[in-house]
C-alpha cells in the first residue's frame, strides 16, 4: 500500500517516527536517562525521529512544489540532510565510549568523529549556495546534486569504524555487545542499499530506527542484568 504523495512509499518512515518516539519516552521514564551511556540512545532516537519527520515533510513538498515557495522546500530538505547522519555519529561515539577505557584514545576517536560530522553539517549548509547535494529546479523541482552520495559514503564510514573498533577491542567487550555492534552496521547497510537502488521507497529513517532499536533492546537488556554500582551480575542472574 502506498502512503503519502509523489509516488513515494513512506510507511516505513511513519513506523520509524512512532518507534523512535516510544524509545525516547521510555528512556525518559526509566533510570536509563541518568546513565550517561544510555543517554546516547536518547540522542540517536531523537535524531532518527527528526530525520524521519523532515523526510516525510520533504516528500510531501515534492508533490506540491509548484504551490509552495522554493525557500520552504529548501529549508525542510536541508533540515533533513542536516540531521540525517546524527544517529550513526552518535552510535559511533557510543561504541568508542564502551570500547576504550583509555580516555586519551576515547577522546581521540570522539574528536575525529566530531570533526567529520561538523564538516558534513557545514557542507549541508553550504549546499544552499552550491547545490552539491540537491537543488530545486523550476521545472523538475527536487534535483539530486553531483555529490548526493556523500551521505551513503559517510554512513559506510561510520559503520565500518564501529565494526573495526569492536573487532580490535573484542577482548575487552562482552560477547553480546561485540556481536550487536558487528551486526548493527550490517542491518543499516541492507536498508541503505535498498534505498540507493529504489529511491522511491523511503527507508533512511527505517535504517536508523531498526539499527538503534536492535542495539537498544539487546544492550538495554544486558545492562538490566548488571548492577550499575558494582558492574557485577544481579543476584537473580547468579542463581541461574
Amino acid at each position: 500500500m502506498e502512503f503519502g504523495t509523489a509516488d513515494y512509499y513512506i510507511i516505513g518512515e511513519l513506523v520509524a517516527c512512532w518507534g523512535s518516539f516510544l524509545i525516547c519516552i521510555n528512556i525518559f521514564l526509566t533510570f536509563s536517562l541518568y546513565d550517561r551511556r544510555q543517554r546516547f540512545f536518547l540522542y540517536a532516537s531523537a535524531a532518527t525521529l527528526f530525520a524521519a519527520v523532515f523526510n516525510i515533510a520533504s516528500v510531501h513538498l515534492f508533490a506540491v512544489f509548484n504551490t509552495v515557495p522554493v525557500w520552504l522546500n529548501e529549508i525542510v530538505t536541508t533540515s533533513y540532510f542536516f540531521v540525517l547522519l546524527i544517529t550513526p555519529f552518535v552510535m559511533s561515539i557510543y561504541v568508542f565510549d564502551i570500547a576504550f577505557s583509555d580516555h586519551k584514545k576515547k577522546n581521540l576517536f570522539t574528536s575525529i568523529g566530531g570533526i567529520i560530522q561538523t564538516l558534513y553539517m557545514l557542507f549541508v549548509l553550504a549546499n544552499i549556495k552550491t547545490g552539491w547535494i540537491f537543488y530545486y529546479d523550476k521545472v523538475n523541482g527536487y534535483t539530486r546534486g553531483p555529490l548526493k552520495n556523500i551521505t551513503y559514503i559517510l554512513t559506510s564510514i561510520y559503520g565500518l569504524s564501529i565494526v573495526l573498533i569492536v573487532l580490535i577491542q573484542r577482548k575487552f567487550l562482552a560477547r553480546r555487545i561485540t556481536w550487536v555492534f558487528i551486526l548493527y552496521p550490517f542491518i543499516s547497510f541492507c536498508f541503505v542499499v535498498i534505498q540507493f537502488f529504489y529511491p522511491k521507497i523511503v527507508l533512511t529513517g527505517v535504517a536508523s530506527f531498526t539499527s538503534v532499536l536492535f542495539a537498544y533492546l539487546t544492550i538495554q537488556s544486558y545492562t538490566m542484568e548488571i548492577n550499575l554500582a558494582t558492574g557485577l551480575m544481579n543476584e537473580s542472574r547468579l542463581r541461574k
